[in-house]
């Protein structure tokens, strides 16, 4: 059986759809798997969305993991550098967080930051994404259609997307 590691801004309808889906396929039988844990990068009282996205996480009693993206980085901004800096460190607290739960792989569905290399490298992921990566757009134009879903171990070099 499949352990999933589920990470989610649950900003919106659609986050809470992709949750939804995933769950019912878990009960079904289609997925041979359970979801261990959901993580937040929101706390609660934060966001209206995000409460009914953890009000939907408690309904099927799934573990649900929060560390506030806005307050870390609020508190932290003194210490650090760069963004990649920030990440990294908002990172380790998020294992710190999931060290105590099964997982073979992590799926980020509507994760709505950029995950660092340090947390890619612990962590077997797979990225859930409405638009095809930014690359295929050429390929788009050209009459190919790009994949929903990436897979990535994410390299040295920065992503230049401007996401915290």
């Amino acid at each position: 059986m499949l352990n999933i590691g589920w990470f989610s801004t649950g900003r919106d309808e659609a986050a809470r759809q992709l949750l939804q889906t995933v769950q019912d396929s878990v009960r079904s039988g289609d997925i041979n798997g359970e979801i261990s844990f959901v993580f937040s990068s929101r706390e609660p009282g934060e966001s209206k969305e995000s409460e009914m996205f953890f009000e939907l996480v408690q309904s099927y009693n799934i573990p649900l993991v929060c560390l506030s993206h806005k307050k870390f980085m609020t508190a932290k901004q003194e210490d650090l550098t760069s963004k990649n800096e920030w990440r990294i460190k908002y990172d380790r607290e998020v294992n710190k967080k999931i060290k105590s739960f099964a997982c073979d792989v992590c799926v980020l569905a509507s994760y709505m930051l950029i995950v660092s290399e340090e947390l890619c490298q612990r962590h077997d992921m797979i990225n859930l994404h409405p638009a095809p990566p930014r690359w295929t757009y050429r390929q788009l134009a050209r009459g190919n259609l790009g994949v929903g879903i990436q897979q990535s171990r994410r390299s040295r070099s920065n992503d230049a997307s401007g996401h915290p």
